[in-house]
């Protein structure tokens, strides 16, 4: 039962992630532009990891139909990390962001970018067992 538990509280730990939008910083509105930043965290803990190699995918829908990177980051000891003047093309299917760090497990989230807006994300990556 508690290995059921266990597996549980992974597969829902490994899939939360938050997105919003912050219309106080917004970009021009005749801009093609968009800007995403955040956070990565710890999922077991809660804080912050630093370090971790970010990485964001134009014209992506999930892990298995990535585009290529249009931005690469490490977080801060923060775990703080962002990516602007992301340019925003009509019809573009999304960008996912990909994170990987020494004894994690990788973590993604996929995230649609507005013209003219910024938008947070946070991205909990499980570690390793």
């Amino acid at each position: 039962m508690r290995k059921y538990l266990s597996v549980i509280l992974f597969l829902v730990l490994s899939s939360i992630v938050i997105v919003e939008g912050c219309a106080a910083d917004d970009i021009s509105e005749d801009d093609d532009f968009a800007a995403v930043y955040g956070s990565v965290v710890d999922a077991a803990s809660g804080f912050p990891v630093a370090n971790a190699a970010v990485r964001l995918y134009e014209g992506s829908s999930g892990l298995h139909s990535l585009g290529r990177v249009v931005g690469s980051s490490i977080t801060g000891s923060d775990g703080n990390f962002s990516f602007t003047d992301i340019v925003v093309k009509d019809g573009m299917l999304g960008h996912s962001v990909v994170v990987s760090c020494a004894g994690y497990k990788s973590g993604y989230t996929d995230v649609r970018l507005a013209v003219g807006k910024n938008t947070e994300i946070q991205v909990l990556i499980v570690p390793e067992s």
